[in-house]
């Protein structure tokens, strides 16, 4: 923990605030610096947004040092009983909790929200104003109105995107200050500058085939870009191109997002066209990146991989520009050649056997391994190699030299890990073999692969040349060239695994140790400062450039000043990994200018903290329209408009009952503000329980799509059909696009169709005629259709709703299908008096219709309503349906 960490902890202890640090700089430092201060005997400080990963790697490791007990994290989840939790509450100390389990401790008042002296929220820029985290801390600032709320955050840029976005996260997490700790802070360049790592910045050139791959694939994006503006008429082509350090456009990375923003809804309004050229654009944007991540065959796999699934192919592939690309792919891995056509035996010179060109009799087509490694593995060795040298230098009495590799993805960790150990060519023949089994197969048996196998086996230096720049101070830039390799000959071959036998044994005695770790493992646990403090490296190789742990290894060394620590940074040079390595940390000085700006001038309001009492007063939502209100009082055709047509709210202390795992929409958070009281209970049949007569399953697009699929939604249609008088599927759409059922067929079909999803809906209402359809634009409209149901209606049964769905005695009425029931009460003479009588007594449907008069009368006890149900099925079925 540096100086300015500490200080962090002291200001933040002074008022409720939102602390936003530059990336990497350790927010979790702030945080034990808070709690040291804040947690005393007999205090309960509950944690948000804190992974269980990150608590066990991170945060318990740093406060086992303090001594107090107090100070050791518990991680609470669903895991959990709630006698368990309430065990824990007691204990008081720092306890972390998923959002899910405090909403449902605090709606059920598990949590003892006066015991609490505060709150601390990680990652505060996730928070949004539908999410469950703001639900959790409405419910505890009403409840408790003096406990103090902290809020940390690593990502200022998303700070900045929308309108005043800093001010309104500040209201939705209860706090009044703003603390700004960039990289360019007082405090933190004091606290850091005196101590340094010694960064070399290595830029890696690419191959030529890597560099006209990108060039076609960017040629691609831009014609298609073009026909996107022809056909939408709506495409400002000058958002596409920023301006690079030498002065020149270039084509921005997240192309596809500009493009997908410019033209929100637009893939409604046209034709398939448009989603079409919006869906090859996010695939290009996919193989830019993969061009620099996968090897030679991988990447090549992924082209053939897209080909080969796309539905209606590809429109991108048959693009010139796009052709061109994949064919250099292919020349990557392996090349066709024409066969010599020879008419004897081949000749046996010296001159022959250096040409390495297989000898063929045939009319066939050769195939030609080529096998074109990654530039960066080349540069990897050579910085080890480097290591090396300056660990022999320093002579027996040096320390063994640890080395740490941080790698994008745990793909790449074995991938480095079999290219470091066997070979740059061992390897990328494996994937050749792996990718294309054919192919790879008949190269076999045409004699080319043998004459390439030994090709990398024996790092040569030939084929790298690095040219190495002016250092100023501590910082030096090293630019590394691959050239071309020769082929070896076959006769080569035992000499080359001499060669390489005595390398490997050579690496193996050095006094280096090689830890490669990937950063998904310190993104999501959170252990990149933990990483560096255990192992305690000379040497850190960023492999992709990353922002966020440069910065953790410049407070690694500031905090072990003594501990002499190099920095290698690997970027492919004109690329688009160096371009946005390059710009990160120009938007995050960026994004902290514009927040110093806002925060001179932001509002902020009296109450913000919510610490002062105050009636709640908002009525349903404000921002829904009024339109159709009294449209949806009322559900069935029993209820009197009378008592409800002047009614617009519910009785006070209405309760709703929701299933668990629909706490985590943001509907419950809504209907709680819509002065509804929420009781979350797990529900086998629906989502939401207004009360005995109403049972609600929701859905949102994508979910409705998937239960139509899977045939989910017509199980949960039957259980609410069954337990529940008025049941209702409510589809709620997301207010911020647009939504069409028919854009892809365009238009609703004449029959039903299978792949559509009209037709779908069409057979479920047809299949359960009870069942009502509730369309919200979004959840603000679900919340207003709930408070406008529950007018004059009773309270929901908790028991009663927990039970239904469970394996439980059926009733007489549970007992018969849904199905069959429905048709039976449309029949002319059945009724709801005799209906169940029928269903007993007959045994299906088509046993009814061969009935005579006098049994139907004996069936349904009445005679006119047998003669009804007779003329119906047998003579004059026109004159039954008028008589009913």
């Amino acid at each position: 923990m540096l100086r300015f960490h500490d200080t962090i902890g002291e200001h933040a202890s002074k008022s409720d605030s939102l602390i936003v640090l530059g990336r990497g700089l350790g927010q979790h430092y702030g945080l034990l610096s808070l709690l040291q201060r804040e947690i005393q005997s007999n205090e309960l400080v509950i944690g948000m947004n804190i992974t269980k990963a990150f608590v066990q790697t991170v945060i318990t490791p740093a406060l086992v040092s303090t001594g107090n007990p107090m100070l050791l994290p518990r991680h609470l989840t669903s895991d959990y009983s709630i006698r368990d939790r309430i065990a824990v509450y007691e204990t008081k100390g720092f306890v972390t909790v998923t959002s899910n389990v405090l909403v449902h401790d605090l709606l059920h008042a598990t949590l003892p929200t006066d015991n609490v002296t505060g709150l601390v929220i990680f990652d505060a820029d996730r928070i949004r104003e539908q999410s469950n985290e703001h639900f959790a801390l409405t419910l505890f600032r009403t409840k408790n109105k003096t406990a103090f709320i902290k809020a940390f955050s690593e990502n200022p840029t998303a700070l900045t995107h929308g309108f005043h976005a800093v001010e309104k996260l500040m209201r939705l997490i209860y706090v009044s200050h703003l603390s700004l700790w960039p990289r360019f802070h007082h405090d933190v360049k004091s606290s850091m500058s005196s101590h340094t790592p010694d960064l070399i910045d290595l830029s890696v050139r690419i191959s030529p085939k890597m560099s006209a791959i990108l060039s076609s694939l960017r040629e691609t994006v831009m014609s298609i870009c073009e026909d996107l503006r022809d056909t939408t008429h709506a495409l400002d082509m000058s958002e596409l191109f920023k301006e690079n350090e030498r002065s020149s456009k270039a084509l921005v990375h997240n192309f596809d997002d500009v493009i997908h923003r410019q033209l929100e809804g637009a893939e409604k309004r046209h034709t398939s066209r448009v989603r079409s050229l919006l869906s090859d654009l996010s695939t290009l944007r996919v193989l830019m990146k993969q061009l620099f991540e996968l090897n030679s065959a991988q990447f090549y796999r992924s082209i053939v991989t897209i080909r080969a699934t796309t539905t209606r192919g590809a429109n991108w592939l048959v693009r010139k520009e796009a052709q061109s690309a994949v064919f250099l792919a292919r020349t990557r891995v392996w090349r066709l050649k024409k066969p010599k056509i020879a008419a004897g035996p081949p000749m046996s010179d010296k001159k022959d056997e250096e040409e390495k060109e297989p000898f063929h009799i045939g009319t066939g087509v050769l195939t030609v391994p080529t096998l074109e490694a990654m530039p960066k593995w080349y540069a990897l060795r050579a910085v080890l190699r480097e290591i090396q040298t300056d660990v022999e230098t320093a002579g027996a009495e040096s320390d063994v030299a640890r080395v740490i590799v941080f790698v994008r993805e745990q793909r790449m960790v074995d991938e480095l890990s079999s290219v470091l150990r066997n070979g740059n060519s061992r390897y990328v023949k494996e994937q050749f073999e792996t990718n294309f089994p054919s192919v790879a197969a008949r190269a076999s048996e045409e004699g080319s692969l043998q004459l390439t196998i030994t090709q990398f086996l024996k790092p040569n230096p030939e084929r790298r040349s690095f040219r190495e720049s002016s250092r100023s101070e501590k910082k030096r830039r090293v630019r590394q060239q691959v050239k071309t390799g020769r082929k070896w000959d076959a006769d080569h071959a035992r000499e080359e695994l001499r060669q390489a036998f005595r390398q490997v044994h050579a690496i193996r005695s050095t006094k280096i140790e090689l830890l490669i770790w990937s950063m998904e493992w310190v993104d999501i646990q959170g252990r990149g400062h933990r990483i560096l403090n255990e192992y305690h490296p000379a040497v850190v190789i960023l492999y992709n450039a990353d922002i966020s742990l440069i910065r953790q290894v410049e407070v690694y060394k500031a905090a072990h000043p003594g501990r002499p620590v190099r920095l290698y940074v690997l970027a492919y040079e004109d690329a688009v990994e160096e371009e946005r390595f390059r710009h990160s940390s120009a938007r995050e000085k960026a994004a902290f200018k514009t927040l110093i700006r806002e925060r001179a001038t932001m509002t902020i309001l009296v109450n913000q903290e919510g610490r002062e009492e105050e009636e709640f007063t908002q009525s349903v939502l404000a921002q829904t329209s009024a339109l159709g209100k009294g449209s949806l009082r009322g559900l069935g055709a029993d209820r009197d408009s009378r008592l409800t047509r002047n009614q617009t709210k519910p009785k006070a202390g209405s309760r709703v009952i929701v299933d668990l795992r629909e706490l985590r929409s943001s509907l419950p958070m809504l209907l709680y503000k819509s002065c509804l009281q929420i009781t979350p209970l797990t529900l086998e049949v629906g989502d939401f329980i207004l009360s005995k007569n109403i049972g609600i399953e929701r859905k949102s697009v994508p979910d409705l799509y998937g239960s139509f699929m899977s045939g989910r939604l017509f199980n949960q249609a039957e259980a609410l059909c069954q337990h529940y008088k008025y049941p209702c599927l409510l589809i709620e759409m997301d207010s911020s696009k647009s939504l069409s059922l028919t854009a892809t067929s365009g238009g609703v079909p004449a029959e039903l169709v299978a792949s559509s999803i009209v037709s779908k809906m069409v057979i479920l209402l047809q299949q359960f005629p009870k069942l009502r359809l509730l369309w919200a634009q979004g959840p603000h409209d679900a919340a207003e259709m709930f408070a406008a149901l529950k007018v004059n209606e009773d309270e929901p049964d908790e028991e009663r709703a927990m039970s239904l769905g469970v394996d439980t005695v059926l009733t007489e009425e549970q007992t018969f299908n849904v199905g069959p029931k429905s048709l039976l009460r449309s029949l002319p003479g059945i009724d709801s008096v005799n209906i169940n009588s029928v269903m007993k007594k007959v045994r299906n449907v088509a046993t009814l219709a061969t009935m005579s008069l006098q049994e139907l009368t004996d069936v349904l006890g009445s005679a006119g309503k047998a003669s009804k149900l007779f003329s119906f099925v047998n003579e004059k079925p026109e004159e039954a349906l008028m008589a009913q």
